[in-house]
């Protein structure tokens, strides 16, 4: 009888250690993302800006929490790349040299983004922006 109870015992040892196992492997899938920054009057790219990336989350009907997991600074080419999770809902945010200065930002849903995509931020140059 005991030997009975012993194999139930590692027989559910062995299922529960493999849907353990399953669940850890599903919750991550790694995907390149390339974020290009554009002037929005002259389409040319931007050199220099800083692109901040967030991790969007609603807990429990709670207000939107934004959790900063990435941050980089254009090329000559107006273009940082980043490597997410494609099963998280992201913020792109655009800033210029001038830091605390916002130019734009964009929103993907989770599994919404591909990978090598290219998200492209169209932003207004300071110059252009009309303050009310």
């Amino acid at each position: 009888m005991s030997s009975k109870i012993l194999n139930y015992k590692n027989l559910l040892i062995i299922f529960l250690s493999s849907i353990l196992v399953l669940v850890s492997c599903m919750g991550s899938e790694p995907i390149n993302i390339n974020v290009k920054v554009i002037n929005s009057y002259t389409q040319e790219p931007r050199i220099g800006d800083t692109v901040v990336v967030r991790k969007v989350k609603k807990p429990f009907y709670s207000l939107w929490q934004y959790t900063q997991v990435a941050e980089g600074i254009t090329d000559s080419s107006g273009i940082v790349s980043f490597t997410l999770d494609r099963n998280n809902r992201y913020r792109f945010s655009s800033y210029g040299p001038s830091f605390p200065d916002y130019f734009g930002s964009t929103e993907y849903a989770e599994g919404k983004l591909n990978q090598n995509e290219e998200i492209v931020i169209e932003v207004i140059p300071p110059e252009k922006k009309i303050i009310h």
